[in-house]
């Protein structure tokens, strides 16, 4: 077992062909389940039977404001309510990437004066993402 910590790695997103990656301006990247369970259903027997149980994922992501033509910020605007294939490779050293489809939403901007701001931005997950352990670092990255 090895004790790994995130980066540098990945962060794409859009179609291919037509895809950025954005890894440089995000400090934070978090693929996330949530888990929401019904209570369980009593019947007149007095059985109980296990109530539905939803998964739903998250791509959350701390980036860094960059207000040039090449922003992520930018392109999430320009993309907001898309839903758009997305790669997360948590550390090109690894081998592990996460793949799927979210929905893309426009961040915040702005802050402090004079200060590097971040934007915090949840990206809800279309589906299940899929985690494999295939990546392979090439040479364009």
């Amino acid at each position: 077992m090895a004790l790994s910590k995130l980066g540098p790695g990945l962060l794409t997103l859009g179609e291919t062909g037509t895809s950025k990656e954005f890894g440089t301006q995000v400090s934070e990247a978090t693929l996330s389940p949530e888990y929401d369970s019904d209570d369980p259903i009593s019947v007149l027997s007095g059985d109980e039977y296990a109530g539905d149980e939803t998964e739903a994922w998250t791509l959350a992501v701390v980036l860094y404001q960059d207000y040039t033509a090449e922003s992520l910020h930018l392109w999430l605007y320009q993309n907001a309510g898309e839903e758009l294939p997305f790669t997360f490779v948590p550390s090109k050293a690894g081998a592990i990437q996460a793949q799927g489809v979210a929905k893309i939403r426009a961040a915040s901007i702005g802050g402090e004066v004079k200060t590097r701001n971040t934007s915090d931005l949840e990206l809800p997950v279309v589906g299940r993402p899929t985690l494999t352990a295939d990546y392979v670092e090439t040479p364009e990255g």
